[in-house]
């Protein structure tokens, strides 16, 4: 049940589209933000909003790649404008890279770390001066659980997701005690992107049933499940947590090997 928890903030989530960041969008604006849904698909973003009007909450779309400086800071100035203010920002936007160092190419990293982690730092960069002059504010990075542990043919990913959780520390000191600023990690989420690996693999069944018993929890997380805990840090009731990092991966790194 919806608490009201954000009555009143004003929150951007980029990549709001889908999976955690929609899950974001809807359960802020069930708990009174007035939410900023800042995608690059326009199709989703409108779609994301349309269901929160219907539900009667606020939101209102901006395109955003968070790659862009120009987009970034226009997404910043739409939500200044249109809101008054700027009290949350979730770090959410982000694209998986599935190859092995030797594999990746120049272009294939920069793409990679210009949305995963440069997007992050970008983001901050705008949305943070508001955010000192109210003299409050919560930022939470969306990284992942390869930033602590990871696996074959994800290098350019696993860098920059790490980088997201070193960031995150840095800048929470930077700018204590006006801004919280954590890092959420999760593990294996049942999204689009999920869906799409399945889909690639030589057999999906196979990798759904493999992936399914590496989770001490027994089942993929839901979007939701991160959204939660995104909610959480966002509020007053982690009122007194920064610099940190939550794992939101049902137990996975937690267990050496069966």
């Amino acid at each position: 049940m919806a608490s009201g928890r954000l009555q009143g903030r004003v929150a951007i989530i980029t990549g709001g589209g889908a999976g955690i960041g929609r899950a974001c969008c809807e359960l802020f604006a069930e708990e009174g933000a007035q939410v900023v849904v800042a995608e690059i698909n326009p199709e989703t973003g409108r779609s994301v909003v349309a269901g929160i009007e219907k539900a009667g909450g606020q939101a209102s779309f901006i395109r955003c790649d968070v790659a862009s400086e120009a987009e970034v800071a226009a997404a910043t100035q739409h939500t200044l404008e249109s809101y008054g203010g700027i009290d949350i920002l979730v770090n959410n936007a982000g694209i998986e890279m599935f190859k092995s160092a030797l594999e990746t190419s120049l272009e294939d990293w920069d793409r990679c770390v210009n949305v995963d982690l440069r997007g992050v730092w970008l983001c901050s960069k705008y949305v943070l001066p508001a955010m000192l002059a109210k003299g409050k504010g919560a930022i939470v990075n969306i990284s992942s659980v390869h930033a602590i542990q990871t696996m074959n043919n994800i290098a350019a990913y696993a860098a920059s997701k790490g980088g997201v959780l070193a960031m995150t520390r840095n800048m929470a000191l930077d700018y204590a005690p006006a801004v919280r600023i954590n890092t959420i990690l999760p593990g294996y989420i049942a999204t689009s992107l999920w869906d799409r690996f399945v889909a690639a693999a030589a057999d999906p069944q196979k990798l759904i049933e493999e992936t399914t018993a590496l989770q001490p929890m027994a089942r993929l997380g839901a979007a939701r499940d991160v959204a939660q805990s995104a909610l959480f840090l966002a509020s007053d009731e982690a009122i007194w947590i920064t610099g940190t990092s939550l794992v939101v991966d049902g137990g996975l790194t937690a267990r050496l090997h069966n």
